[in-house]
């Protein structure tokens, strides 16, 4: 039986398939620090700190822990591009926000109410359980903010999430960050769409959402 997918996913999907089933396994595992299994023609690497596979050419794709899992569309949608278009550059550790990532102040107003606002709303008025939260997604604590933390979404491709308390004269914020190397491994749409994810699942507290 064919997978279902979601009216706004039909195309996104089937492109990143392309891509994907169309690139060397040898150049993804360099550019993605992903494992490839040649016998089990499968990749296997971490998304939000739980294992995965991919399978190759296929693209279908599973969680691993704490259940083998159907991993939903648009999660898949990311990590087979991140798969088939990751550079392998080092991190640069120089946060940008979405605002300035290529093309983002078009897309940035709706970044901030699907993305930013709802972190607000789950833990403005106490930003460390959003680390409490964070720390089983296998995130490091930083020193940026009240409260800050780095969240390994996939190898080399993390988020930085950042919450500053509010007193009487300011409201709390918060904000996700892009390591300035991010656009070598998705388009700014796609990093529109896994910061959302991630604060998705940060939220909900939920690997599978």
């Amino acid at each position: 039986m064919e997978e279902y997918i979601p009216g706004n996913y039909m195309g996104a999907i089937t492109r990143a398939h392309e891509i994907f089933k169309t690139a060397n396994p040898g150049d993804m595992v360099l550019g993605s620090g992903a494992n490839f299994d040649k016998e089990k023609s499968c990749f296997f690497l971490k998304y939000c700190n739980i294992p995965i596979e991919v399978h190759y050419p296929s693209g279908t794709a599973h969680w691993l822990k704490p259940e083998k899992k159907v991993i939903n569309v648009s999660d898949r949608y990311l990590i087979l591009l991140y798969l088939a278009q990751g550079s392998g550059l080092p991190l640069r550790n120089n946060w940008l926000t979405f605002l300035e990532l290529p093309g983002g102040p078009h897309h940035y107003a709706p970044f901030l109410k699907e993305g930013v606002e709802p972190l607000v709303e789950a833990f403005g008025k106490n930003p460390e359980e959003a680390w409490v939260a964070a720390k089983s997604f296998g995130a490091t604590r930083i020193t940026m903010g009240s409260v800050g933390f780095i969240m390994p979404v996939l190898p080399k491709l993390p988020l930085a999430f950042v919450f500053w308390e509010g007193d009487e004269e300011f409201p709390p914020k918060a904000n996700i960050l892009f390591d300035q190397i991010s656009s070598d491994y998705l388009d700014t749409a796609s990093l529109y769409i896994l910061g959302i994810n991630a604060a998705r699942k940060l939220i909900i507290r939920n690997f599978h959402l």
